[in-house]
């Protein structure tokens, strides 16, 4: 957006609020996005480095009649083709507030990234859970986004306890048991009044998150890795059901070689469906959980792997998997995810499949809260002259997973369509409702969630 369309006085407001270092025009504007060839879309940039400056922003934004879109993630979204606006880029807060070890929690800014966090952590000996699909960096955006977590079994979500949003009013919203106390209670299991539920997978429609308490963990005296190959799928998913009821495992995933070799960026032929798992406790525990997992896996028939396969495939851990480190497969991803029980899992495969015909695909699956359901994703790898027929393929795999009652927790755009047309139409006119009601102007984030909303 030039200076000459939206004036000299709104860039004085944002400058004075930021500083010239911290607005991004032009085409530079995008740069915070991949996968963003072709894609036009006339904004500022604006980089605030307090949850003030994203209020003052919000509102200088409303004074001059200008709309508010906010950075979710690093691929570009395809409901902000087109749109002039401010974009608010969190990547400036930053700070790390405090780290609670006592009560096990990081008071963090929804611009602190996976990386850093843990950094700090170690120091501690202290560490978090990290995305098996990320689309953010940032630690605060994933966990309220619901992103499945490696060592899902053991832990439930949500990982965010609380957090503050800048509404489109410019007030902050405050969630859990700090809308109690200024400083928050120490302890309340229902976390106190909050409506955090709604603005999870919102599309930031109703207020953009700034900060938020996360949960942390301990590390724990010893670690182990394992990993076993399978022929079936489904004595693989067996497998990942029963160490994960009996709580054997601490990280676990499951997929086929495309899978794990985008994963690990390096060429795996291991054939049939591998999976890598981690056991932490103290020694003794751990010798006899592994001792445990070796007996079930070769009832199964399944084949232990070596140190250096163990080794290439472990290293993939203690680290956030992002959706788009995978895309260097062939430059390009889109990826299909949803819940199911496991039973379902091979059905739901093949369904996704039939729609993804001709296509590099590559197929994982994360065992949920003791086994009680599965995450499961087709990436499909494509380069960027296939862009169009991977994105209706994606469509497509998603219509086949929701006819065989397939979970998706979250989704935009066209696929929000698509889940909503299946729900009641009560709850659509609820979230437009709640939508009106908080932002009677649509100023911010329109049409992200879905088309008119």
């Amino acid at each position: 957006m030039s200076v000459g369309v939206v004036g000299n006085a709104l860039m004085q407001d944002l400058t004075h609020i930021v500083g010239s270092g911290n607005i991004v025009t032009g085409p530079r504007a995008l740069d915070v996005y991949a996968q963003a060839d072709g894609r036009t879309a006339d904004l500022i940039r604006v980089m605030p480095e307090a949850a003030d400056d994203v209020a003052a922003i919000v509102n200088v934004a409303r004074e001059h009649g200008q709309k508010v879109f906010s950075v979710r993630g690093n691929i570009f979204p395809e409901a902000l083709e087109g749109q002039n606006g401010i974009l608010i880029d969190p990547v400036n807060l930053n700070e790390i507030t405090l780290i609670n070890d006592r009560n096990l929690m990081a008071h963090i800014g929804a611009g602190v990234t996976f990386e850093q966090l843990e950094k700090e952590l170690a120091k501690q000996d202290l560490t978090l859970l990290m995305p098996a699909s990320a689309e953010s960096p940032y630690v605060v955006r994933s966990y309220l986004e619901r992103d499945c977590l490696v060592g899902s079994v053991n832990y439930r979500q949500p990982n965010l306890s609380i957090f503050h949003a800048v509404m489109p009013s410019g007030q902050k919203w405050v969630s859990g048991t700090q809308q109690l106390v200024e400083n928050g209670a120490n302890f309340r299991e229902d976390q106190g009044p909050q409506l955090s539920l709604i603005f999870g997978g919102s599309e930031d429609i109703y207020g953009i998150p700034v900060f938020g308490i996360v949960y942390i963990y301990p590390r724990k005296s010893e670690r182990q890795v394992f990993a076993y190959n399978f022929k079936k799928l489904e004595d693989a998913l067996e497998f990942s059901y029963r160490v994960s009821r009996n709580e054997h495992c601490f990280e676990i995933a499951g997929g086929d070689d495309t899978w794990w070799t985008s994963l690990t960026v390096k060429s795996l032929d291991l054939g049939g469906w591998t999976v890598l798992m981690s056991i932490e406790q103290h020694k003794k525990l751990v010798d006899n959980q592994a001792g445990q997992v070796a007996a079930l896996a070769k009832d199964l028939s399944a084949k232990a792997l070596g140190k250096d396969v163990v080794s290439t495939l472990g290293q993939t851990l203690g680290h956030p998997w992002y959706l788009l480190d995978r895309a260097k497969v062939k430059g390009r991803i889109e990826a299909v995810k949803y819940y199911s029980f496991a039973s379902k899992v091979p059905s739901l495969f093949d369904a996704a499949s039939g729609a993804l015909k001709g296509m590099c695909v590559g197929k994982g699956f994360i065992p949920v809260y003791y086994g009680g359901s599965f995450f499961c994703e087709l990436d499909i790898h494509h380069d960027q002259n296939d862009a169009a027929q991977a994105e209706q393929a994606r469509l497509d795999a998603y219509a086949k997973v929701l006819a065989g009652k397939a979970l998706i927790d979250r989704g935009n755009g066209k696929l929000a369509q698509m889940v909503y047309a299946q729900t009641n139409p009560m709850t659509v006119e609820m979230v437009r409702n709640f939508k009106t009601m908080l932002d009677p102007d649509n100023m911010l984030n329109p049409g992200q969630l879905m088309e008119g909303i």
